[in-house]
């Protein structure tokens, strides 16, 4: 049915349209593609596909974040681990849930913070619970350097899977030795461990602030005061410069006393600065 058309003007067999609006759309397609050149001319047959086809492709996941959180900031101070994170969860790039929980108190002495997906950490929690209740039920205490075993075993083997969970986990605390641990698993499962650790844009815009203080040897360790003092300063250059962040955050410390949540704080703000910016209106 298709043997008498002519390739040359594919638009002039269609019924439909006009002399004028066919004499337009052939002069809008005369000029042959850099792609018709490479690949010749398509064929005007169509291959109709049908939806109960076998798929030949498997099981495809999707990667892409949909409910998405931005960075989590975390590092040690001289007896233990301080860990914040904002409370917005953005459904693609619209602030859709500001008053969400990302950094939490597993234990006496663990806390937990997550970015990346949020679906694919509540995902996560719930295949870590049965850890934690088997501790209990066997009166263990749980430590951070075996929880971080454990989540870690958790996000390679469903990379291994091909379903790999889109999120970057940070897990402070305190281990058997009473010495502060800080760690950081990120989406394929690769575990790190050290002092200062952040996801997201903080890897850009926190990370120089902790490390420019880290690098000061002059100064004694860093205490508790000055640690939160860092910590607010850090979300307030987030808020600042990330879109995908709020003023609004929550914070963790962990020490040999416990875990303590501190929150929501909201971070100080000045924007007077934004005045001298080109194209502020």
């Amino acid at each position: 049915m298709f043997d008498d058309i002519d390739l040359e003007q594919p638009f002039k067999f269609l019924p439909v349209a006009g002399a004028a609006q066919r004499d337009a759309m052939a002069k809008l397609f005369a000029k042959r593609s850099i792609v018709q050149d490479i690949y010749g001319t398509p064929s005007p047959v169509l291959n109709f596909v049908s939806p109960n086809a076998p798929s030949t492709a498997g099981v495809q996941h999707y990667h892409q974040t949909v409910n998405g959180c931005a960075s989590c900031v975390a590092f040690k101070f001289n007896n233990g681990v301080v860990m914040s994170a904002d409370t917005l969860v953005s459904y693609g790039t619209m602030s859709r849930f500001t008053s969400v929980d990302r950094v939490f108190k597993l234990a006496d002495r663990i806390m937990l913070g997550c970015s990346g997906e949020f679906s694919d950490f509540q995902y996560l929690q719930r295949n870590y619970a049965p850890w934690f209740m088997q501790k209990i039920f066997y009166n263990e205490i749980p430590y951070p350097e075996q929880f971080f075993k454990h989540i870690t075993g958790l996000l390679y083997k469903e990379r291994c899977k091909m379903r790999r969970l889109n999120i970057n986990v940070i897990i402070g605390g305190i281990t058997r030795a009473c010495e502060a641990f800080l760690g950081r698993i990120d989406t394929r499962g690769t575990p790190t461990r050290a002092e200062a650790c952040c996801t997201g844009m903080g890897q850009y815009l926190a990370m120089p602030l902790i490390k420019e203080r880290f690098m000061q040897k002059h100064k004694p360790p860093i205490n508790r005061k000055e640690a939160i003092k860092l910590i607010d300063t850090c979300m307030m250059v987030l808020h600042y410069r990330d879109c995908l962040a709020i003023r609004k955050y929550k914070m963790a410390i962990c020490s040999p006393k416990g875990v303590e949540i501190i929150g929501p704080i909201k971070c100080h703000e000045d924007w007077s600065i934004a005045k001298g910016v080109i194209g502020y209106n």
